[in-house]
């Protein structure tokens, strides 16, 4: 038993397109606002996303690039600030993180792309 939970939870880390599909038709069931069952289903899901893109990029390379996104995340977060900065005057952190958190799942979901394109067509060609 324990082990089909954990089958099924690394199904919904590695796979996260599933796993955003599915919490989407999920809210979207509960609630008659597309808009918002898909905001809400990517703020959920961007984690997994996270997870998968380093979990992809160790199989593919041998080594963990943590550190690489820290610092990616980190100035992002800092334009983010800046650009606010600059065009209300008041900094709202609370936006800015939201801002930064909706651009990680975009950045996010197309590095898993490209890197699984990348791993099957290695497989393929080597």
């Amino acid at each position: 038993m324990i082990d089909m939970m954990a089958y099924f939870i690394a199904i919904f880390v590695t796979v996260p397109p599933i796993t955003t599909f599915l919490i989407y038709r999920l809210l979207r069931l509960k609630s008659n606002y597309s808009r918002k069952a898909f905001f809400k289903a990517v703020n959920w899901t961007t984690l997994l996303y996270i997870i998968a893109v380093f979990i992809i990029l160790n199989n593919l390379f041998d080594q963990f690039f943590i550190g690489i996104f820290l610092l990616v995340l980190l100035i992002l977060f800092t334009v983010i600030i800046i650009v606010q900065w600059k065009t209300k005057i008041e900094i709202n952190y609370q936006a800015a993180f939201k801002v930064l958190w909706r651009s990680c799942f975009l950045l996010f979901s197309f590095l898993y792309f490209v890197l699984i394109c990348y791993g099957i067509l290695g497989k393929i060609f080597v």
